[in-house]
């Protein structure tokens, strides 16, 4: 009975040691990468976004980060955390299929970017980040991150992915 016990003790432990739970809000990037659907790129883009950002208020809102999509969050949610005793999820909440709107002052600012920054926002890839930097170099700083629009290869459904983390910051007038 007794070797019963602590064979059942041993699994136990072993399943809950490989079933732990990532805290999406302080995991390093290769804690990161023990999440299923998770790799060096990813858990890279994830902490890039949360230092950007701020810290994840939910698990869903991993949605925002360039290159998680719905299956993939799907795939992670079941051992993401976001912090002692938090839900990982929104109950009732659909993850949505574009990034919610920040305030102003979190996103890019797309007067100041360089080109990876620039890329780390959704729907913007080397190609693109380029014809900004290009445009502002060309026509003169954003006034509004509509403005992006202007540039050749920003459509609207682009612009909707853009958006919720774009900001514009102007030289203060003399």
């Amino acid at each position: 009975m007794r070797a019963i016990y602590f064979c059942l003790l041993f699994l136990f432990s072993f399943a809950s040691s490989a079933y732990a739970q990532v805290d999406i809000n302080t995991a390093t990037e290769t804690e990161l990468t023990k999440l299923n659907g998770v790799g060096p790129a990813t858990a890279a883009k994830i902490v890039a976004f949360r230092d950007l950002n701020g810290p994840f208020k939910t698990c869903d809102e991993l949605r925002k980060v360039k290159g998680i999509g719905p299956k993939k969050l799907e795939s992670i949610t079941p051992d993401c955390i976001t912090g002692e005793g938090q839900p990982t999820t929104n109950p009732g909440i659909k993850t949505p299929t574009t990034p919610v709107q920040k305030s102003s002052g979190n996103g890019v600012d797309i007067n100041a970017a360089s080109l990876k920054e620039l890329e780390s926002l959704n729907g913007v890839g080397p190609s693109t980040a380029k014809k900004i930097v290009e445009f502002r170099e060309k026509n003169g700083l954003f006034k509004t991150c509509d403005d992006l629009r202007k540039v050749k290869g920003i459509g609207p459904k682009k612009m909707e992915q853009i958006k919720p983390q774009c900001k514009v910051v102007l030289p203060s007038e003399k």
